[in-house]
């Protein structure tokens, strides 16, 4: 393509994809899914301090 090489992303079935935030950020980011109808679907505790949640985009992928 004249703008850049776009990478392969191609693919079938459900997938997971995680984004990085701050463990002190955790309860505004559940509010901030809250608020837009997102829910939760799991929370792991990584050790003392970190945390993931689990949540599905509109297409039922695993976000965390």
């Amino acid at each position: 393509m004249p703008g850049g090489v776009l990478p392969p992303h191609d693919g079938s079935g459900p997938r997971h994809i995680g984004f990085a935030i701050q463990t002190t950020e955790v309860g505004q980011w559940e509010m901030h899914l809250a608020k837009h109808g997102v829910a939760i679907e799991s929370r792991v505790h990584w050790g003392k301090n970190d945390e993931s949640l689990y949540f599905r985009d509109p297409d039922g992928h695993a976000l965390s």
